[in-house]
């Protein structure tokens, strides 16, 4: 089976809220893991198939997998153009990561 990173991500660290004199109200910022988007593998799952694949894992709908296993533990939530994801744990592997995630409609 050939499994095809088509999707691409970013990595999230944080997200905070700044206050910006200039324009009087305050902006969302986001510092990210890496600068370049990321290819990855975006897969959604019933939870009852995701119990059934890896346990639980409390609540997840998608399952984010990224070819490299050098992705850093750390990242709290995923941007894939238009869609956000909130990460919920993490599994790195030799060959490759997978972060397990909820998929939300804003941060």
């Amino acid at each position: 089976m050939v499994l095809m990173y088509t999707d691409r991500c970013r990595l999230i660290k944080s997200i905070v809220t700044r206050y910006d004199p200039n324009f009087n109200e305050n902006r969302i910022v986001y510092e990210y893991l890496h600068d370049d988007v990321l290819p990855c593998k975006i897969t959604g799952m019933n939870n009852r198939r995701i119990i059934e694949l890896f346990g639980k894992l409390g609540d997840v709908n998608t399952v984010v997998r990224f070819l490299n296993s050098d992705i850093p533990k750390d990242a709290q939530f995923i941007e894939a153009g238009e869609r956000k994801f909130k990460v919920t744990s993490s599994a790195i592997y030799p060959n490759d990561a997978v972060l397990y995630c909820k998929e939300v409609t804003e941060w």
